[in-house]
């Protein structure tokens, strides 16, 4: 082979290998992570959430912190003693980021209605409660995500929840 050929022959294997390193997906910097919590200690649910008040018990808090920008998606649940008593109960249940009060109504709100110990049925103890909440184009920094519970007014009956466990997956990039 001569001189010119060899040279050519080695251009070709050279851009061939920069290709290919150029293929290979480089390290992500961004946040691809998840965690969660959980407790099994009863708690008493005493608070009242309506129009006029925004007060919520707080069941579970997360920690969570972001090196990048991210989308969190979180999914929380609990378990809720039926209080009994003979008058019907209502309450709620929400997931929120960096809020204690975040309002009625949100998307990731659940209600548990007309629970009590109806005597003309044969009433669940224990009813269960879940919700997803997806966060789009989370800030980076510092964020505490919290499954939070309420009466729905201050007539209903203190409630028990038994168990609570919430989960919450950082990912980059946004929405598909």
């Amino acid at each position: 082979m001569t001189l010119s050929k060899e040279r050519a022959c080695a251009h070709v294997l050279l851009r061939a290998a920069i290709a290919a390193i150029a293929l290979i997906p480089a390290a992500s910097f961004a946040d691809t992570a998840g965690g969660g919590t959980g407790t099994i200690t009863d708690f008493p649910m005493t608070k009242t959430v309506d129009e006029d008040t925004d007060i919520w018990d707080i069941l579970l808090v997360k920690d969570v912190t972001l090196a990048t920008k991210s989308t969190l998606v979180v999914t929380a649940c609990s378990d809720v003693d039926n209080p009994g008593g003979s008058v019907a109960n209502t309450y709620h249940f929400v997931i929120s980021k960096d809020d204690t009060s975040p309002g009625l109504n949100t998307n990731s709100e659940r209600t548990i209605d007309d629970f009590y110990d109806d005597p003309n049925k044969d009433d669940a103890d224990v009813v269960h409660v879940c919700s997803t909440q997806f966060f789009a184009n989370v800030a980076a920094g510092s964020h505490k995500i919290r499954w939070l519970g309420s009466k729905a007014n201050s007539s209903m009956a203190d409630v028990t929840i038994e168990d609570s466990s919430m989960t919450v997956e950082a990912f980059d990039g946004g929405p598909l």
